[in-house]
């Protein structure tokens, strides 16, 4: 692109005994291949002994793929005294030039857990003429602090000849905060001079699906009575989340009681892993009943998590059941 290129024709006669000329033109190419955007013309004239003549024409180079084409010279009139052999020729104009696309791997993909790298790929491909060349990308749609050390990424891929396809890979950082999905996007910048970007192709978009999930709890009822003694009266809990995408693992710990207040004098706690699409399941705690007179106490269950996919609503952390005495 922006260079040309000069292709040479001979024009030859095998007696050189007078002055003559020929009237030429090019043919096959359309007027916006030259340099002016001119068809050229033009007239060769032979001196007294000469027997060959040169004409040179220059086509403009570009960096859009339009396949090979043919560049003629046509002899289009000349003096009564020659007698043309053949009255043109031709010579293949080979089209060097790529198109390049963008595409995603996947269509989607999860943020991954807070503290992690997340990796999304993209492949770049090219038709067309596969000279060695290089094509420039940048990364869009999501703010800095969503990548690594801050910075949008962006770079430039080198092929070698004969190469189709660079796959380029671009990480973003998980976290725990409960957000909107949101899109992710990479641009093709710019090409070398022999290659151009495919307008219905310059981008691809990947949906970064939200993976993490805000836990809460709810009592099954706000108070209970202790019942007879040397019974256990069973106390349930509802532990929810608000989004099943990934497997999820939340703790939770019984307080407010004593440990001979419980089963085996211990005081109850547990894990609950969540699968794929589970966003509800039950925490049951067993309480002892003493037959004793004491006062009104209340059972806590407080949620805790280490899981790097897992928020803990500040608005329901834990909940309370009160255990009325008989």
């Amino acid at each position: 692109n922006g260079a040309t290129t000069r292709i040479v024709f001979v024009l030859t006669r095998s007696e050189s005994a007078s002055a003559e000329s020929v009237t030429w033109q090019a043919l096959g190419l359309d007027a916006s291949r030259f340099p002016g955007g001119v068809i050229p013309t033009g007239t060769v004239t032979f001196a007294v002994g000469e027997n060959s003549r040169e004409i040179v024409i220059e086509i403009a180079g570009n960096r859009n793929f339009t396949g090979n084409a043919n560049l003629g010279i046509q002899i289009v009139s000349h003096t009564p005294n020659l007698i043309v052999g053949n009255v043109d020729t031709h010579v293949q104009i080979t089209d060097d030039d790529s198109v390049l696309s963008v595409t995603p791997a996947a269509p989607t993909v999860l943020e991954g857990p807070n503290g992690g790298l997340t990796e999304v790929r993209f492949t770049i491909t090219r038709t067309g003429a596969l000279l060695a060349g290089s094509a420039g990308w940048t990364a869009e749609g999501l703010p800095a602090g969503v990548f690594p050390n801050g910075v949008i990424p962006s770079g430039l891929v080198e092929f070698a000849e004969g190469e189709t396809s660079k796959t380029i890979s671009v990480f973003i950082n998980g976290d725990a905060t409960r957000s909107a999905d949101q899109s992710l996007s990479v641009r093709l910048t710019g090409t070398d001079t022999n290659a151009s970007i495919n307008t219905t192709a310059p981008q691809a978009v990947v949906t970064v699906q939200d993976d993490d999930s805000v836990f809460g709890i709810a009592p099954g009822a706000p108070s209970v009575t202790e019942g007879a003694q040397g019974e256990y009266t069973e106390i349930t809990f509802t532990v929810t989340r608000d989004n099943g995408r990934v497997p999820a693992t939340v703790d939770w710990t019984a307080t407010g009681l004593s440990p001979n207040d419980f089963v085996g004098g211990v005081i109850p706690h547990g894990s609950l892993l969540f699968g794929e699409g589970e966003t509800v399941k039950t925490v049951t705690v067993r309480v002892r009943n003493d037959g004793g007179i004491e006062p009104t106490e209340t059972l806590h269950i407080q949620l805790s998590s280490s899981d790097g996919n897992v928020t803990i609503d500040p608005a329901a952390p834990g909940a309370d059941t009160v255990i009325e005495n008989d």
